[in-house]
């Protein structure tokens, strides 16, 4: 298996990072985004396996 210098859950966390920041840091919002966030994360690594 080939080693990545970044996983997909790297990438979710700094996706979720810059959507906060872009949203000025509205809790309400990126409450709502990372709960999104982790329903696609899970449902991709239960999928992967």
């Amino acid at each position: 298996m080939k080693s990545r210098a970044f996983a997909w859950e790297d990438v979710i966390l700094a996706v979720a990072a810059l959507s906060w920041l872009a949203a000025r840091a509205r809790m309400e919002l990126f409450h709502y985004f990372v709960q999104a966030v982790m329903a696609v994360a899970l449902i991709i690594g239960i999928r992967r396996g």
